[in-house]
């Protein structure tokens, strides 16, 4: 490490005794002999004086405080660390314990915040199966507008609350009642934000190669297939454990596939006469006119759905809202 060290010349200073004779009057034969001999010295201090060329050396005095601001700051350092250890071995452990309690707190505090949650959800969504009998069209728009309000709040709740509600929603669905189908979608719809947290989660992604002939790639998709991206994830496995995404009919044998494929959207995915199986739909909407599909460890997260109303659509519907990851075979 280099040190700059800029060396400045002052006059030294006088004797205590040269005070009398800058501040006095030369009166006296002596004070004037005084004077004479003290000059003499500056004079000759002065022509001692070096030249700013032969002070380019550092002197060596320098060095010392230099050293002794190293030494002090090791040594605070030093301090630092044995009093952080000193508080982390006495009243340390004391600070862990009341964070721990806290971070307990604060779960069991969101826990009653969720069970809040899920007894509105479940009040609300009462209120519209208690009348659907009666009034089938009121009863699926109270059921709609519910579950629309709180996929638009980002409101999360125990999925298994929207089973009921759907299959109740379904069997009106199955009478002709419009109200009754769209409530049916927003329901499989809000299914599908919950899933969110629910879908499995890859630390591998990788753009996938569409043309790579060893995989099971053959999509139906709408929309701007520049802004949907298809990822394969999971490693490669083996081929009968491997993702498909796939006609039926088409499938073929391969020695090694990807784990996942997940598509993110926006966009369109027609799944009518496909084979899906460890595929993960993201931010898609889900369009089914009631062909044959097969699922197999499915995932729907935050889509939206269109489907038919037909007795196949139903069946669809109503197994989404049920599981996460959906294994489903409909001839």
């Amino acid at each position: 490490m280099s040190i700059n060290v800029e060396r400045i010349d002052a006059r030294p200073a006088l004797p205590g005794e040269s005070e009398e004779v800058y501040f006095s009057r030369v009166e006296h034969s002596d004070i004037k002999k005084k004077f004479d001999q003290l000059s003499a010295r500056v004079k000759v201090l002065e022509v001692d004086k070096p030249t700013p060329s032969a002070s380019k050396t550092q002197p060596k005095w320098v060095v010392i405080p230099v050293i002794v601001g190293v030494v002090t700051l090791f040594m605070t350092v030093l301090g630092a660390i044995g009093t952080f250890t000193w508080f982390f071995a006495s009243g340390g452990m004391s600070m862990k314990s009341d964070i721990a309690t806290m971070r307990s707190q604060i779960s069991s505090l969101a826990d009653d915040v969720r069970l809040l949650k899920d007894h509105a959800m479940k009040s609300q969504l009462k209120l519209g199966t208690d009348v659907l009998g009666a009034n089938p069209v009121a009863g699926s728009k109270h059921i709609s507008d519910v579950v629309t309000v709180a996929k638009h709040e980002k409101m999360e709740v125990n999925a298994q609350l929207l089973v009921q509600p759907t299959e109740e929603v379904l069997r009106i669905a199955s009478s002709g009642p419009t109200a009754a189908t769209v409530a049916a979608l927003d329901l499989v719809s809000y299914r599908s934000f919950l899933n969110d947290v629910n879908a499995p989660l890859d630390k591998d992604y990788k753009p996938l190669n569409e043309s790579d002939p060893k995989w099971q790639i053959n999509y139906d998709f709408d929309g701007d297939t520049s802004r949907m991206h298809l990822w394969a994830s999971g490693g490669a496995i083996a081929g009968e454990r491997a993702a498909i995404y796939t006609a039926i009919g088409k499938e073929i044998n391969i020695s090694r596939g990807p784990g996942r494929l997940t598509l993110i959207g926006p966009g369109t995915a027609h799944i009518d006469g496909f084979h899906l199986k460890n595929v993960i739909f993201k931010d898609m909407r889900i369009r089914y006119e009631g062909g044959p599909i097969i699922l197999e460890n499915v995932y729907f997260v935050n889509c939206t759905f269109y489907a038919v109303p037909s007795e196949k659509s139903r069946l669809l519907v109503a197994e989404i809202v049920k599981s996460a990851g959906v294994s489903l075979r409909i001839g």
